[in-house]
């Protein structure tokens, strides 16, 4: 249930797109074998609809994505600090965009697959690198995370 101060704030369609394509952090959700939360800070790029993030080949998110693969996943952006005229340390507000999108997580398995999404993030970091080769090697490392959203939503304050 949403905050009703909140329901005024939410983003659009087209503004979420902005955040998922502009944004450098996100945060993935998974669920831990003892149900507890495990959240990790990841670098991401949202393609087609879709959000892959890359990383090594073991670790624990992997191993609670082959488990039980419902995420969630968040995207933001800090605007900055909306003091208070009165100085009031409780009149501060955090000026934000923010998206939070639950969905199903796979680990890409196709070659071609991997190195596509693994490109597309090559591009949105390091983009003076966009087009040199990825060595198969490199690729087949890799471990890429491919979200599907099922519910997606933003909000913002300013």
């Amino acid at each position: 249930m949403m905050q009703p101060r909140m329901e005024k704030y939410q983003l659009n369609a087209s503004e979420i797109e902005q955040i998922l394509l502009q944004s450098g952090e996100g945060v993935l959700a998974t669920i831990n074998s003892d149900g507890s939360p495990y959240a990790t800070p990841v670098q991401f790029v949202y393609c087609r609809g879709r959000i892959y993030i890359h990383g090594r080949a073991a670790g624990q998110k992997l191993d609670n994505l082959r488990a039980r693969p419902r995420v969630s996943f968040t995207a933001y952006c800090c605007d900055g600090l909306q003091r208070s005229a009165e100085g009031k340390p409780c009149g501060t507000n955090t000026c934000y965009r923010s998206v939070i999108a639950s969905g199903t997580a796979q680990l890409l398995a196709d070659p071609a697959a991997k190195a596509a999404a693994l490109t597309a993030l090559v591009a949105k970091y390091t983009p003076e690198l966009a087009g040199v080769p990825l060595p198969e090697a490199s690729v087949a490392k890799t471990a890429v995370i491919e979200i599907t959203p099922e519910e997606i939503s933003g909000k913002y304050f300013r």
